[in-house]
């Protein structure tokens, strides 16, 4: 049976999605000024910096997903939860395959110089590996749906601290392997270990595990929170200056999530922003209407950095860095949730960009709504 919404993961899953996107916005950012100049060394690096702790955005996302699943399903996944994911998650999954195909083709030289085929072999590489450059996180959280799924009862029967601990040390062992492999520099086992790193379930495996704990204990977590309240901001600022280290050093060059230091700083950062959402000092009506568009804003907001990147790239404007960033960040966000809402009004659009949450329902007598090929009685609350 499901239970009541978790409001602060509504904030966690906010603060997520805007780092997933400005992640991006700033690859995007230092593209636009490597073609229109304006960027300095110095600024370069602030906006490297700034991308690398924001990484942290997407291994919070499946912290929460486990943790819903988790604690929404303490028993046993319901009937039909994987048709349901494949109707509204991996069907706009193929969806993105193949908008992204056609951007992937564009920027090899369009089909004039690459024909045809390039379109499909850039849709098989998108449908097997994960579309464009954020497309594996949906193939990563259906392997986190089948382990849940096979291995749920394991799981609640173990000890807290052999299943965190044992998956810390298979998902750091994993990452070391894979970077001593990509520090070798072998011909084309960098690109296979790359696909491997981003979409294997070892890569994430604590993430999942400790999602699955909290979930279980959330109200034993929530006392947990309390109690640590004042270390809390020091262990964000040790991983912190740990990954920073680690980075700044040259031991570790990689910018992106897929670090075992990002484990560390992800956790503490959890850990920060779920105390900081119990104390009830944000917006929930904001977080809530953004947490509602991230599925939505997670498939498209690439395709619309593509569109806003070559915009900027033509028409040569001379911005500030910093104002490009933001435009990018805020642009692409925002035409994401108009297109989703858009096609969110079509039956079909739920097989395009997901199914978009009604917000605040109660289920009572009054009038309908058609949602899908369901009709569902609702009032909405205030």
């Amino acid at each position: 049976m499901k239970k009541q919404r978790i409001q602060e993961l509504d904030f966690l899953r906010t603060v997520a999605i805007i780092m997933v996107v400005l992640v991006h916005g700033i690859t995007r950012a230092i593209e636009v000024h490597q073609y229109n100049g304006g960027l300095t060394t110095g600024m370069e690096s602030v906006l490297l910096t700034l991308r690398l702790f924001a990484t942290f955005g997407t291994p919070i996302f499946v912290f929460l997903s486990e943790f819903l699943l988790s604690h929404s399903y303490n028993e046993k996944l319901p009937q039909g939860f994987f048709k349901k994911r494949m109707k509204y998650i991996f069907l706009p999954y193929v969806s993105m395959g193949i908008l992204y195909a056609f951007v992937m083709t564009y920027e090899a030289g369009g089909m004039a110089s690459t024909g045809v085929m390039e379109v499909f072999k850039n849709l098989g590489i998108n449908l097997v590996t994960g579309f464009y450059r954020h497309g594996y996180f949906i193939l990563l959280i259906f392997q986190f749906y089948l382990l849940h799924y096979f291995f749920h009862k394991k799981l609640k029967t173990m000890d807290v601290k052999i299943l965190l601990g044992g998956s810390l040390i298979i998902n750091v062992a994993y990452l070391l392997f894979s970077h001593g492999i990509q520090f070798l520099g072998i011909p084309y086992v960098n690109e296979v270990v790359q696909v491997f790193t981003w979409g294997a379930a070892p890569a994430w495996i604590f993430y999942f595990a400790a999602g699955y704990v909290l979930g279980q204990q959330k109200e034993a977590f929530h006392q947990f929170l309390k109690r640590i309240e004042k270390r809390i901001l020091p262990l964000v600022i040790i991983s912190g200056g740990f990954l920073a280290l680690m980075f700044f050093s040259g031991v570790l060059t990689e910018n992106s999530s897929k670090r075992f230091d990002m484990i560390f700083f992800t956790s503490a950062m959890f850990l920060l922003l779920y105390r900081y959402a119990l104390k009830n000092t944000y917006s929930k009506r904001i977080t809530g209407f953004i947490s509602r568009y991230s599925f939505g804003i997670y498939l498209l907001h690439m395709f619309y950095l593509f569109l806003m990147t070559e915009y900027l790239i033509h028409m040569e404007l001379q911005l500030p860095p910093i104002i490009t960033l933001v435009t990018l960040t805020l642009g692409s966000a925002g035409l994401s949730i108009v297109t989703t809402n858009l096609l969110s009004r079509f039956m079909w659009g739920a097989y395009v960009v997901g199914r978009l949450e009604v917000k605040h329902q109660q289920v009572l007598p009054g009038r309908k709504e058609r949602d899908g090929q369901r009709e569902r009685r609702y009032i909405t609350e205030s």
